[in-house]
């Protein structure tokens, strides 16, 4: 085998490590996104389903779900975070394998990753601007947000330090 096969199987295989880091990141994202989902679901339903004229009451199982699901939110984040930082790192080894005037990943797939104008046989392509400023990481930022917003709203509505309601 010579140099230049060897650089081409040495770039297929940081491709496909890049690949299998970029669909475990999202399986994992997935499979935590499903799981807090169910689980506010199922929560939701029984904190509001015997309630017409909502009054604040301490609700036990709400409360402790709140926490339950705040707690459920630091393993998401801190996998997320590991397999994010092991996909850029995936990628900038591609990077830095890929053949020269390639501009796959480098070039012009970085500035359009970026969001800058690239043209190819001349035409051009960019991110909208909606998808420049909502990158996958900020996005998933925001939701493991909203659902820690909602499990925090879940323990303040019925946290113990409402009176316990007793249904008719």
């Amino acid at each position: 085998m010579d140099k230049d096969e060897m650089e081409l199987e040495k770039y297929k295989i940081a491709i496909d490590l890049l690949k299998y880091e970029g669909v475990m990141l999202w399986q994992i994202m997935s499979a935590y996104m499903i799981v807090n989902t169910v689980f506010l679901g199922f929560i939701s339903q029984a904190a509001f389903k015997d309630y017409k004229d909502y009054t604040f009451h301490y609700d036990p199982i709400c409360f402790l779900a709140g926490i339950f699901g705040l707690i459920l939110i630091v393993p998401w984040l801190g996998t997320f975070l590991r397999n994010s930082d092991y996909y850029h790192f995936r990628m900038a080894q591609s990077k830095k394998v890929e053949p020269d005037g390639w501009c796959l990943l480098r070039d012009n797939g970085e500035d359009f990753a970026k969001g800058r104008e690239v043209q190819i046989e001349g035409k051009r392509y960019q991110i909208v601007c909606l998808g420049r400023l909502m990158r996958n990481k900020r996005a998933v930022y925001w939701m493991i947000a909203l659902f820690g917003i909602i499990y925090s709203i879940l323990i303040i509505l019925f946290g113990p330090w409402w009176p316990i309601q007793i249904l008719k």
